[in-house]
């Protein structure tokens, strides 16, 4: 084994240990150990700026780490340095790949890892660093045609830990290029500045951004106390009090760190809690694990268990569950994923809405009262396809049919079966209407199912459990409810006859409609009008025989037997028709769509029906494919990095002032 790297540990980095700001950097060290910096930006400081700029000295500075420094030499890519308190002393250098790179290129890069025992390796490793990272070297980069990059997106990672190491974590990142030299290209200048503003844009990043004169070329062959000492006396000198020397700059960034990290806690704290819900909510949509054929019944069982339990509810119209809670304050629209998830509801409002459209769009033609109609305008025609036929033009319609159906019934009846014709003609349209219906509410039905799967299992589980049973069962139940609705049908079909007193209520207000029509008519005719007597005004008496307007009742009833039979006909028809219209808007909704629909649409998917698959079945139903258990696999790491955190913030919030 490699004996422990061999770094000296001055008092300037025990200052960064005191009790006072120990709990503090322990908190972050503590999330840090656990992952989370791959999850969430922690805090951190980063130093940037131009080339030459002292960056080096301040990292050494704070870290007491000696980087390799040369006037022809550039950081040429972003360096992580974490400096953790651990049991024994170790130093562990690894590269972070750039996302963007391809995948070969990936694994190739993060298999570089080195271990040193004293800081004396750092330039070699560094180089090495260099060239699996397919940086030029300094002497390659100045020549022309290489195809090397110059910088790279790629992090070198130091982890750094011992004892007495202090909680800290600080970036280096490649200086600001001004200029473009030879071996310095646009892009490189644009890669550099890339880098940088990845970093300074991190919410929670502290930016150390250096703008120091130029070092004398000596400092080059300066001892590490002749360093300070030279800094102390020349990058110090115009400078803030607290920053005249190494000593009152490393306390000053300490004091800044401390207060940036308690300032940032509270907000961390709240993003961790984010991420937390955001992932668990994941994981509960991919559901349990299923590998084997068993995992994959008992997931099925569990889901075929919500599906039975939210189904019903939906369909019996209770809304007390989660599952309805999400419907938004701004009217029903069946057009809206979250009114059909209240199926019972929606059903509820088709359902009205065919006995709406039965009623004004049912009959082949409406019949009005009047001798007479006004003739349609285009835009009525337009609103209103449904024509309307006049008393007369109705009667005329009648009379026809009445021709062609006597019998041997006596002048001035009508052949009871005329009903019937007049009936079928005038409901001709019912079976569209009913038809368009059956295809309305099985939409609906579809679209519940595939709302309810959608947010309670994975999509490829939706897929192949819809293939496997709910298409199927949803074809089947509209198929019974189509055959259903054909026996209705063909009832329509046969000559109608009705029970109900509402026919012959309607009949009789009818006849007695027709009849005060007929006497008002009668009563004009006898009705005369006198001027009053020594009156000047216009004003008249009116005097009504009674006899005359008797005989004309009667003369207008006698005289036209043809006519009477087609009203009578005509009042039978109407009302036959309004009584049927409701007899067949309710065997629809209750017979058609209740019964074959809607009832029992709960037991589609059931726990039975699990335990009736086979297990190969069951794993071509709910087997996981393998990118789904990476992303198991991810989460459930990424969720335990989070309860860790959690858990860390749990113990020390309140201690914190």
């Amino acid at each position: 084994m490699a004996p422990a790297p061999a770094v000296h540990i001055t008092d300037s980095l025990e200052e960064f240990q005191s009790e006072e700001q120990r709990q503090v950097l322990d908190t972050v060290a503590q999330i840090r150990k656990c992952g989370l910096d791959a999850i969430l930006p922690l805090p951190q400081i980063a130093v940037c700026g131009n080339q030459s700029a002292g960056k080096s000295s301040v990292l050494e500075a704070l870290t007491e780490i000696p980087f390799p420094r040369n006037d022809n030499l550039c950081t040429r890519f972003a360096t992580e340095i974490t400096l953790r308190r651990g049991a024994a002393d170790s130093l562990r250098l690894c590269i972070i790949p750039d996302g963007s790179r391809p995948a070969d290129e990936k694994a190739a890069i993060s298999a570089f890892s080195e271990t040193i025992v004293d800081f004396t390796e750092l330039p070699n490793i560094m180089s090495k660093a260099s060239s699996v990272m397919g940086i030029n070297s300094a002497a390659n980069s100045s020549s022309e045609g290489s195809s090397h990059q110059a910088f790279a997106r790629d992090v070198l990672s130091f982890e750094i830990e011992g004892p007495n190491r202090p909680q800290l974590t600080v970036v280096d990142v490649p200086g600001l290029i001004q200029n473009v030299t030879k071996g310095v290209t646009e892009q490189d200048k644009r890669i550099v500045a890339e880098i940088t503003d990845f970093y300074i844009k991190q919410e929670r990043t502290i930016c150390l951004a250096l703008d120091l004169r130029k070092k004398a070329a000596s400092d080059a062959f300066l001892s590490s106390t002749e360093k300070e000492a030279s800094s102390n006396l020349r990058f110090f000198t115009t400078c803030h009090p607290s920053l005249k020397n190494t000593s009152s700059f490393r306390a000053s960034a300490r004091l800044v760190r401390i207060e940036h990290i308690k300032r940032e806690l509270p907000n961390l704290r709240r993003d961790l809690d984010i991420a937390l819900a955001e992932t668990t909510a994941q994981l509960d949509r991919l559901g349990s694990t299923r590998a084997t054929a068993d995992e994959c019944r008992n997931y099925l069982t569990t889901l075929s268990l919500k599906f039975l339990e939210t189904t019903k509810a939906a369909v019996d119209g209770h809304y007390e569950g989660d599952y309805f809670q999400d419907f938004a304050d701004d009217g029903f629209d069946i057009a809206s994923p979250q009114s059909v998830k209240r199926l019972r509801a929606a059903i509820q409002y088709v359902n009205q809405d065919f006995a709406e459209t039965m009623r004004r769009k049912g009959p082949k033609h409406f019949v009005s009262w009047e001798d007479s109609v006004h003739e349609p305008s285009k835009t009525s025609l337009k609103a209103n396809a449904i024509p309307t036929l006049s008393r007369q033009e109705a009667l005329a319609w009648v009379a026809r049919v009445l021709v062609r159906s006597r019998g041997k019934e006596p002048i001035g009846n009508y052949n009871p079966l005329i009903i019937g014709e007049l009936f079928w003609e005038l409901s001709s349209k019912w079976e569209l209407l009913a038809t368009d219906h059956v295809d309305t509410v099985a939409d609906l039905c579809s679209k519940f199912t595939d709302r309810l799967l959608e947010e309670t299992c994975p999509r490829d589980i939706r897929a192949r459990l819809s293939a496997l049973k709910i298409a199927d069962g949803l074809q089947a139940r509209k198929a019974r409810a189509t055959a259903e609705l054909n026996n209705i049908l063909e009832d329509k079909q046969d000559f109608p006859i009705v029970y109900n007193h509402y026919y012959t209520d309607n009949v009789q207000k009818a006849r007695q409609k027709r009849m005060e029509k007929n006497l008002g008519r009668s009563i004009e005719a006898a009705t005369s009008h006198q001027h009053l007597p020594n009156c000047n005004s216009n004003h008249t008496s009116a005097t009504v025989d009674i006899d005359v307007a008797l005989r004309h009742f009667h003369g207008n009833t006698e005289r036209d037997m043809e006519k009477h039979s087609c009203e009578e006909a005509l009042d039978c028809l109407l009302s036959m028709y309004k009584t049927q219209q409701k007899t067949f808007v309710a065997n629809v909704t209750s017979q058609v769509i209740g019964r074959h629909m809607v009832r029992k649409l709960d037991k589609l998917f059931t726990p039975l029906d699990v335990n009736g698959l086979s297990d190969e079945d069951v794993m071509k139903v709910a087997a996981e494919p393998a990118a789904t258990r990476r992303q198991r696999d991810f989460l459930a790491d990424r969720q335990q990095k989070l309860l860790s955190g959690k858990n860390i913030f749990r113990g020390i919030m309140g201690r914190i002032k």
